[in-house]
């Protein structure tokens, strides 16, 4: 027992650095964004260089709960406050010469659900969104709001099991309607569309022995339009995901992972020319 908590004690812990490098057709590098992470892998910094010239730069701030506090950028300020329980309260921005631009007001009930999400632009109250939620916490309605006026609505139903089965929403004086269906692990395996009661889209889910998802199809108007593949390692770690667009392979992305299981590598080709690869390099924390 002794020696189990030992090498449990002993197990390492990593801090992660990122970069992502985007390539042009012809292999060359047009766009580089380096990731830079505290001793609790938050994010601290993000730097962006398009063709060579600064283009992103976000500086993040966090407090003693690891809650975002403050982000600033090159034109921009954002400052977030929490409640005593790290519910996310107020988003205040700024523009680039420190005018208060817009604010974000959010509120939560007794279960930290979040009841109401108000948005001010210069003051003015132009959105408001309000959620509902049933006994067992799930949300049941979304409304709406544009300067008072309801403009999108969403009802959503449950299974005993508290999986989604049915979602409901006006948008536009139209009515869509999404159907789920799980096996009986509550996978999700069926996903069906219809607009005004008519049919137009199915999604299939299929899933592994470990109930990893290996499949997604999409079908319209029983036609396969879409189909993604997934391929894991013997740790169930994703290691490729390919999707075809009518039959025709459109991208491809690659994982590789470390001894640790520590995602150190991903590379993504779109119709097999390398678009994009980001590096996550992990330094050991004492």
């Amino acid at each position: 027992m002794d020696t189990d908590v030992s090498q449990l004690l002993e197990e390492p812990t990593f801090k992660l650095t990122k970069s992502s490098d985007s390539y042009d057709e012809f292999n060359n590098l047009i766009k580089q964004t380096t990731y830079e992470y505290d001793v609790f892998n938050n994010l601290i910094k993000l730097t962006t260089y398009y063709e060579g010239t600064l283009a992103i730069e976000n500086i993040y701030e966090y407090d003693a709960f690891n809650n975002l506090i403050k982000l600033t950028s090159l034109n921009s300020e954002y400052i977030y406050k929490y409640d005593a329980f790290n519910n996310l309260i107020k988003l205040t921005t700024y523009n680039e010469e420190g005018r208060l631009t817009t604010e974000y007001i959010y509120e939560y009930d007794a279960f930290n659900n979040l009841i109401k999400q108000t948005t001010y632009y210069k003051y003015d109250t132009l959105y408001e969104k309000i959620y509902e939620y049933d006994e067992f916490n799930n949300l049941i309605k979304y409304t709406y709001y544009n300067n008072g006026k309801l403009t999108t609505e969403y009802i959503y139903e449950y299974d005993a099991f508290n999986n989604l089965i049915k979602k409901t929403f006006y948008f536009d004086g139209a009515l869509y309607e999404n159907i789920y269906e799980y096996d009986k692990f509550s996978n999700l395996i069926k996903k069906t569309y219809y607009l005004v009661s008519v049919f137009y889209n199915h999604i299939y889910y299929e899933y592994d022995k470990f109930n990893n998802l290996i499949k997604q199809t999409t079908y319209n108007d029983g036609t396969l339009k879409h189909e993604k593949i997934y391929e894991y390692d013997e740790f169930n770690n994703l290691i490729k995901q390919t999707t075809y667009n009518d039959g025709t392979l459109e991208h491809e992305k690659i994982y590789e992972y470390d001894e640790f299981n520590n995602l150190i590598k991903k590379t993504y080709y779109e119709d097999g020319i390398l678009e994009n690869e980001t590096i996550y390099e992990y330094t050991r924390v004492q």
